[in-house]
């Protein structure tokens, strides 16, 4: 009976001893955020004649990174606006993106934009894609229309 009761015993301090090794484990990974603040402004005035009804639209896509496998983690489509009304290099836009739960020992961000110009039907797309660097908490990303 006491032979039972020992078995008994060693097996639930196994058992323990094994779930807080795998907490342990777990506490290990280090999860943090990123913040990334997004800068929009217009790099030329656009009030010469040519310019007039002219418009661009931008799409801004985060991405999470690890090894081979992409996850989109935010997206935003800025709509068509004409270029003379885009905040100026003194005063930009700004929005402020946070993505949380980012493991910074194993996984990257990469910011990619697409910006689409259109002058009178005619599209012109510009687009850039920057990696993001691993350790930094806030990261600014600058895009002059």
């Amino acid at each position: 009976m006491k032979k039972l009761l020992i078995i008994g015993f060693l097996s639930l301090i196994i058992q323990f001893s094994s779930c807080n090794s795998k907490e342990d484990q777990l506490e290990q990974i280090s999860l943090s955020s990123k913040s990334i603040d997004l800068s929009l402004y217009k790099n030329i005035s656009y009030n010469a004649p040519v310019y007039n009804g002219a418009s661009a639209s931008l799409q801004v896509t985060i991405t999470k990174i690890s090894g081979a496998k992409r996850e989109i983690v935010w997206y935003h489509n800025y709509g068509p606006k004409r270029l003379k009304k885009y905040a100026s290099n003194k005063k930009p836009g700004h929005q402020i993106i946070v993505i949380d739960n980012l493991n910074a020992a194993t996984e990257t961000l990469e910011v990619s934009y697409s910006l689409i110009y259109n002058i009178k039907g005619t599209l012109l797309n510009l687009t850039c894609d920057t990696l993001l660097e691993n350790g930094k908490d806030k990261e600014t990303i600058r895009i002059g229309v």
